[in-house]
């Protein structure tokens, strides 16, 4: 049996505290305001009775927003028993929601109209980046404001939680319709991303990973990510008891929890990768438990979520010391640009790398779609195709290689289904059949039968 919540301070902050079953119980986590903690009870209380928050009539959108979310959390939602996105889902709605007219509004009062004008200001967004500043207890995160305008998928993730409190409103019966159902992103924003640079070439790979500026710690890891095609996090998850090198049936392999599907998933490791590996083991400390390990402990222990093995450009304060006592600032180059790199690439394009060059056939056989969403342990296709990226100076080899076409020329009438070649002296075209080419031939009369 579940109990009224109320909150009570505590050490860090303010927590939530019901009675589950005769006993008290802290529900969810430690907030940093009383006020957060308080949407955090309200959200309880209000799934343990009627389902609707107590006076509605001074409701806003921001706070069965940040009550809806809070739910979410708590309880999950249809699909799923725990989301695990709830955090960057808070930070969407606080950053982007909860700073617009709309937020202010009463569920009730909101019209399509209002969303639609809700889209049109998302779309004169600008970005902000987040920022850590200071250290110790005073260290905290501001947002910093770009000329860059907001992401379309930034826009679209907005109106989905717009979408999904008024939702919830229609669910607490203080709505008939849901306004936002029909309301998409504004047209006139940004251009997609040119997704055709979001890769590394083979050349490129080389680079980095014989680039002697990198450690070679840093770089056995970039070398994983190409060859197991697996995110940041999974990769710092693998142990050192789930690799097997040695394997005659199915071949040298990996298995690896997949924190963001929940579920364990056996990666084949391609032959150039094993000597990297051999190489890697070798260096671990004994009873190490994780492949790639913080030896501060023993190998026990893995690497904090933030850290990217030198992957991205780093400033902090760690150069000469000043007369004043602090520390010049001292800039890490992207292991990209210490690589001779000019592009900017992020670590999770590291996996849309593998996607594509398996899709190319660059280092042997094309694999099919399926093959690669299986690599990749997508659940859909259609994400797949989203990591493949398309390169032009491929489709321009691939055209280059396309003898045939319809043998039109300037010089006579067309010629069909036939290829040319210049000749070198004359210039003028042969009519040469192309390979594997049929003349053509007219169908038959009863064959164009209109019925």
């Amino acid at each position: 049996m579940k109990g009224q919540a109320w909150t009570e301070p505590c050490d860090g902050g303010w927590r939530v505290r019901a009675k589950v079953d005769g006993k008290k119980k802290t529900i969810g986590t430690t907030h940093a305001t009383e006020a957060l903690a308080d949407v955090y009870r309200d959200a309880w209380n209000a799934d343990l009775e009627t389902g609707v928050i107590a006076s509605p009539e001074g409701l806003t959108l921001d706070r069965l927003g940040k009550t809806w979310l809070a739910g979410r959390e708590i309880n999950g939602s249809k699909k799923r028993a725990v989301v695990k996105s709830v955090s960057s889902e808070r930070s969407v709605w606080r950053t982007h929601v909860s700073s617009s007219g709309l937020a202010s509004m009463h569920p009730a009062t909101i019209r399509i109209r209002d969303v639609e004008k809700f889209a049109l200001w998302l779309r004169a967004r600008k970005k902000v980046r987040p920022i850590t500043v200071g250290s110790g207890s005073a260290k905290k995160t501001v947002l910093r404001p770009t000329n860059e305008p907001l992401s379309t998928a930034m826009q679209r993730e907005a109106l989905r939680l717009v979408r999904g409190s008024l939702q919830e409103a229609m669910r607490m019966e203080l709505i008939e319709a849901n306004p936002a159902d029909d309301v998409c992103v504004a047209p006139g924003g940004p251009r997609p991303k040119d997704l055709s640079e979001d890769w590394l070439r083979e050349d490129e790979i080389e680079k980095l990973l014989s680039c002697e500026a990198i450690d070679i710690f840093d770089r056995t890891v970039f070398a994983v990510a190409i060859g197991l095609a697996l995110r940041l996090d999974d990769i710092k998850a693998i142990e050192v008891a789930h690799i097997q090198l040695d394997a005659v049936e199915p071949g040298p392999h990996v298995r690896v929890w997949i924190q963001k599907s929940e579920k364990w998933h056996r990666v084949p490791v391609p032959a150039w990768l094993v000597p990297w590996l051999d190489a890697h083991l070798a260096t671990l400390p004994k009873g190490a438990k994780y492949l790639f390990t913080n030896t501060a402990d023993g190998g026990r222990s893995r690497y904090a979520k933030a850290y990217d093995f030198g992957w991205a450009r780093h400033l902090g304060r760690t150069g000469a010391l000043r007369e004043d006592g602090t520390r010049e600032l001292h800039e890490r180059p992207s292991a990209l640009t210490r690589a001779g790199v000019k592009r900017k690439v992020r670590f999770h394009d590291l996996r849309g790398t593998t996607a594509t060059h398996l899709a190319l056939g660059t280092w042997g056989r094309k694999w099919s779609m399926h093959e690669i969403q299986s690599m990749l342990a997508h659940s859909d296709q259609r994400v797949t195709e989203r990591y493949v990226r398309r390169a032009m100076d491929t489709l321009s080899a691939a055209m280059k290689e396309t003898r045939g076409g319809p043998g039109f020329s300037p010089l006579g009438p067309p010629r069909s289904t036939h290829a040319f070649s210049a000749d070198s002296v004359s210039g003028r075209f042969s009519l040469a059949p192309g390979p594997g080419l049929e003349p053509g031939t007219n169908r038959l009369t009863a064959d164009r039968s209109t019925n």
